[in-house]
C-alpha cells in the first residue's frame, strides 16, 4: 500500500479528501496521518515518511509552500499534490522549483482529483520500476569494476613496450594514488582454492592498513600489488608481512596444503612493474623448490609445463594473439620431444586437458555468462585430427578465436555500460549530476568511463547530458507548451537565464524565439 499524508486545515475538507481516498484508491492507498497546519504536517511527514500528501496551500502559520518546500528538502521522492485557490501563474512561480507533482483548484471534480492522484501513483510505481530495474543492472554491472582491474593489471603485467604515458594511464584507471609499489605472488598445488573472493578479502586485509591493493587470480595463483604511501617504513613493512602471514595460513587451512608466497622488492617507478613481478615469481619457484620438482620431472616420461599454461592463460587474457600463438608452438616442441607419432594420442590427451585448464580459467577470469568453444567439440576435433602439426594449426586456431572472443565481450561490455550511464542520466538529468557520479553509479573510475564514453558516444559526458537536457526542453516547450522559466527548472536549470544562453548556444536560437517558430 501506497503511504498518503493530508495536511489540510479544515475539518470538513479533510474528511471529504478521506471519503474520496476510500471510494477510489482504497486498494492501493493507506492515509497514515492528518494534519491541521503546516508545522504538524512537516513534523509528521519526516516521522512517518508517506509517499504522497495532499497539501493544502492557505493555512494559519506555516503556509502549504513553505511546508512542502522544508519536506521536500528531507524527502526529494514524496509526491505532493497542492489544493489551491491560487491561479496557474501565481502557483508556479513558487510551486515549480519545489517540486510539486501536481495541483487541484478548488472546488474541484472528483475526476480531476483522480487523475492527480493517479498521476502521482504512476509516478511512484515508474520509480518502483527503476529501483528494481537499477537494481538488476547494478546485479549485472556490479563485477564490472573488479574485471577491469583484473584486465588492467595483466596488461601491465604482459603487455609489450608501453611507454610511461600508457603505464601512468593505467595507473589511473586503477585509481592509484599512491607511487612506490611492490608485487606479491601466492600460489597453491591444488586448483580451484584461489578464487575471486579470496582475492577481495585479501585485498581487503591491506586496505585496512591504508594500501591499495589491485590483482587478480589464475589457475594456482594470486598475483597482487600493493600500493602504499611509504612502504619501506619499518611499522608498514611489518604490517604487510604479519598480513602476508596471515594469509598464508588462512589459505593453508582452506587448502589443507601448502601455500608459497613470494613477494618483490619494493620500487617507485611503474616502469619497474614487470620487475617486481617477475621478482615475485622467482621467489615463489625458490621457496617451493621448483627446481629441484623439475629436476626429478625429466627423469620421467613427461614434464608438465605448468609455466607455460599460466602465461598462455594470461596472453589470452591479454588478446596477446603472436605471444599466444608462440606459446602454443613452444608447447609442441616440448611436445614432440616427448610424445613421438606412435603416441600421438599422448600429445592428443595433453591439448585437451589444456583446454579444460583454459576454459575453466578464463570463464572464471571473465564471469560465468562468458561463452567459449563447446568443450565436446573442442575435443572431437582434436580427436579427429590425424598428424602432430594438425593438433598445433587447430590450437593456434583454437586460441585466436579464444582471443577474438574476449575482444568481442570487452566490446560488447563496455558498450552496456556506456548504455547503462545513459539509462542513469536519463533519470538523473534535473539533478546536478557528474561524471564522477555516475563513475560511482557503475563502479569504475571516473577516467576510465571517460575514456569509454567518449569512444563509443564520438562526445563527452557533459556534453552528452547537455544534449539530453535541450531535447527535453524542446520537447516540454513545444509539446507541452511550458515556459522558458518550467522548461529550466524541469531540466536541471535552476538559473533560467543561464538555461536560455546554453540553449542559445545549444539549439542556435533563444528558447523564446524557438517556441515562436
Amino acid at each position: 500500500m501506497i503511504k498518503l499524508m493530508i495536511v489540510e486545515d479544515e475539518l470538513i475538507e479533510r474528511k471529504s479528501l478521506c471519503y474520496l481516498l476510500e471510494k477510489f484508491f482504497g486498494d492501493q492507498i493507506e492515509i497514515v496521518y492528518e494534519a491541521a497546519d503546516g508545522s504538524e504536517g512537516l513534523e509528521k511527514a519526516l516521522e512517518l515518511q508517506p509517499q504522497i500528501i495532499l497539501m493544502d496551500i492557505h493555512m494559519p502559520g506555516m503556509d502549504g509552500l513553505k511546508t512542502a518546500e522544508e519536506i521536500k528538502k528531507e524527502l526529494k521522492e514524496v509526491e505532493i499534490i497542492i489544493l489551491t485557490a491560487y491561479s496557474y501563474f501565481e502557483y508556479a512561480q513558487r510551486a515549480i522549483p519545489i517540486g510539486i507533482v501536481d495541483y487541484l483548484v478548488k472546488p474541484f471534480s472528483n475526476n480531476k482529483f483522480n487523475v492527480a492522484v493517479e498521476k502521482a501513483i504512476e509516478k511512484i510505481r515508474d520509480r518502483e520500476n527503476q529501483l528494481n530495474q537499477r537494481y538488476m543492472m547494478q546485479q549485472h554491472i556490479q563485477r564490472l569494476g573488479v574485471f577491469l582491474e583484473k584486465e588492467i593489471v595483466i596488461q601491465l603485467v604482459h603487455g609489450t613496450r608501453l611507454s610511461i604515458d600508457q603505464l601512468e594511464n593505467y595507473k589511473q584507471l586503477l585509481d592509484i594514488s599512491y607511487n612506490t609499489f611492490l608485487c606479491i605472488n601466492i600460489r597453491v598445488d591444488l586448483e580451484n582454492i584461489l578464487d575471486g573472493a579470496l582475492l577481495e578479502t585479501v585485498k581487503g586485509k591491506f586496505k585496512k592498513s591504508s594500501l591499495q591493493a589491485v590483482g587478480y587470480v589464475l589457475v594456482k595463483e594470486l598475483v597482487l600489488f600493493i600500493f602504499g604511501e611509504n612502504l619501506e617504513d619499518q611499522q608498514t613493512s611489518e604490517g604487510i608481512a604479519s598480513t602476508l602471514k596471515e594469509v598464508q595460513c588462512d589459505i593453508e587451512a582452506i587448502a589443507r596444503g601448502l601455500c608459497y608466497i613470494g613477494k618483490s622488492r619494493n620500487y617507485r617507478d611503474m616502469i619497474n612493474i614487470k620487475t617486481a613481478y617477475s621478482e615475485a615469481k622467482k621467489k615463489i619457484r625458490k621457496l617451493a623448490s621448483l627446481e629441484k620438482v623439475e629436476a626429478r620431472n625429466k627423469t620421467e616420461s613427461f614434464q608438465y609445463p605448468y609455466e607455460k599454461e599460466v602465461m598462455l592463460c594470461e596472453k589470452i587474457i591479454n588478446e596477446d594473439a603472436l605471444g599466444t600463438i608462440q606459446i602454443i608452438r613452444d608447447i609442441s616442441n616440448y611436445l614432440s620431444t616427448h610424445f613421438e607419432n606412435a603416441n600421438l594420442e599422448g600429445s592428443k590427451s595433453y591439448f585437451k586437458q589444456l583446454y579444460v585448464l583454459l576454459e575453466r580459467n578464463i570463464i572464471q577470469f571473465f564471469g560465468n555468462t562468458f561463452q567459449l568453444e563447446k568443450l565436446e567439440n573442442v575435443h572431437k576435433a582434436i580427436d579427429n585430427t590425424q598428424e602432430f602439426h594438425d593438433i598445433q594449426r587447430y590450437m593456434e586456431k583454437l586460441v585466436q578465436d579464444m582471443i577474438d572472443i574476449i575482444a568481442h565481450h570487452k566490446q560488447d561490455r563496455n558498450q552496456k555500460m556506456i548504455e547503462s550511464v545513459k539509462g542513469y542520466i536519463e533519470e538523473n538529468y534535473k539533478e546536478n549530476i557528474s561524471l564522477k557520479q555516475a563513475a560511482d553509479f557503475i563502479g569504475i573510475s571516473s577516467y576510465y568511463l571517460s575514456k569509454c564514453f567518449k569512444k563509443e558516444e564520438g562526445i563527452n559526458f557533459k556534453e552528452y547530458l547537455i544534449k539530453v537536457r535541450m531535447k527535453k526542453a524542446k520537447y516540454l516547450m513545444r509539446e507541452e507548451n511550458k515556459t522558458v522559466q518550467e522548461a529550466a527548472y524541469e531540466v536541471g536549470y535552476p538559473d533560467p537565464s543561464y538555461f536560455s544562453k546554453a540553449f542559445k548556444k545549444y539549439v542556435g536560437i533563444s528558447p523564446t524565439k524557438f517556441m515562436d517558430r
